[in-house]
């Protein structure tokens, strides 16, 4: 047992010695993020001991360092989906050591909307979507107004349902599961100006023809443009209709217009054409005896001016 007891005492000094070489003599580590955004910057910090030594970073593209640290701009990988730094350093007494580090690479989650500034209630506005990098999945709702919206590959329909302003939302997640990025679209549903005029489209000459506009958004005001025979009725008003009447003094084709104000003060004109004719001659078709019938319409040539009118001709 002895000489076992000596043998020990002389192998503990040595295991408890301090391994020789770099281990502790050089050591050096790589702190930052792990991950970096593709065209984003990240900050690496070198820490060396013993302290005092020299950093020289490795030749990494878009990393530029600045002694212990070092700044890298995110590029795509060739060969991988990371991007490899690192870092050599030289103590004081000239050991070396290095570090490496390894930097995912990720896409920018980016959403671009695009579609119509404006609309009118009832109508299918389309609304198309891109997301980068491609290949995600989109989510589309009403963050704003009123209306139905719904998805499709490469975009969305909506239907406002009353005037206002819209705001439109997507939301946009990556195919690699990233994170998720929004897109809004502004639209402003509104009413668009418009006017119609009813009435007949032929009367005899000097007949007295009722006329009746109606204007959309409703509620807005009337002017009849002036017209020799035109009696307006309703101008300048707030009523949902404008009447007037309208009496033809020359034979020939006529317009009657009339313009429109909306509540929101957009303007619009609508017309309305009608033929004014006058009997030019009434000639038998057969030369005149008693013949004891009665005559009618058939028996006799029409002629109006403007042509067109023989049939409504009364006799």
């Amino acid at each position: 047992m002895r000489p076992l007891r000596v043998l020990l005492l002389w192998l503990l000094p040595i295991l408890f010695l301090p391994p020789s070489g770099h281990g502790w003599e050089c050591s050096v580590s790589i702190d930052g993020p792990h991950w970096v955004k593709m065209g984003g910057v990240v900050t690496l910090k070198a820490s060396g001991l013993p302290e005092g030594g020299q950093y020289h970073w490795s030749a990494t593209p878009n990393l530029v360092p600045h002694g212990d640290s070092a700044t890298l701009t995110g590029f795509e990988p060739t060969f991988s989906e990371s991007i490899r730094v690192t870092v050599r350093y030289d103590t004081p007494r000239g050991k070396s050591c290095r570090a490496i580090k390894w930097l995912y690479v990720y896409m920018p989650c980016e959403v671009v909307l695009s579609g119509p500034a404006e609309g009118e209630p009832g109508e299918d506005i389309l609304l198309a979507a891109a997301g980068v990098p491609e290949g995600g999945v989109f989510e589309w709702r009403v963050s704003q107004g009123s209306g139905a919206i719904a998805g499709h590959e490469g975009g969305a329909v909506f239907r406002g349902n009353q005037p206002g302003e819209v705001v439109l939302e997507a939301t946009y997640t990556p195919p690699d599961g990233g994170r998720s990025c929004k897109g809004h679209h502004v639209l402003e549903i509104s009413q668009k100006c418009s006017v119609s005029i009813y009435g007949v489209a032929g009367v005899p000459l000097g007949e007295t023809v009722p006329l009746l506009a109606a204007g959309t958004p409703e509620n807005g005001t009337y002017q009849w443009v002036p017209l020799e025979g035109l009696n307006p009725k309703d101008s300048f008003s707030h009523a949902q209709t404008a009447s007037g009447d309208y009496t033809p003094h020359t034979a020939g084709h006529h317009t009657v217009q009339i313009h429109y104000t909306t509540p929101a003060g957009q303007s619009c004109q609508g017309s309305h054409e009608l033929t004014a004719y006058k009997l030019e001659s009434l000639s038998p078709r057969f030369a005149c005896f008693d013949s004891g019938t009665t005559l009618s319409l058939s028996d006799f040539h029409l002629l109006t001016f403007p042509e067109g009118y023989e049939n409504t001709v009364s006799f």
